[in-house]
């Protein structure tokens, strides 16, 4: 998810062995680099993150047809 700033977060999602993820990084285009940020409460997947006009990103969790809860991630 790019933000308002040009920094990708790269948050939560499935691992290759199927696992949910808790994990959270940005990247930096401008200068080609990675650093971590805060992790996720609970792994998260199945919806994508959605960047908020105030510059937050909300990350949801959907496993089939029940609604796991969501978190906001907040870039300042």
């Amino acid at each position: 998810m790019r933000l308002l700033d040009g920094r990708v977060l790269v948050v939560a999602g499935n691992s290759v062995t199927g696992d949910d993820l808790t994990s959270a990084e940005l990247y930096d285009p401008d200068s080609g680099t990675w650093s971590a940020t805060g992790s996720m409460l609970k792994p998260r997947a199945g919806f994508p993150p959605t960047l908020l006009r105030d510059g937050r990103v909300l990350v949801g969790d959907q496993d089939g047809d029940e609604r796991q809860g969501s978190e906001l991630f907040d870039p300042a």
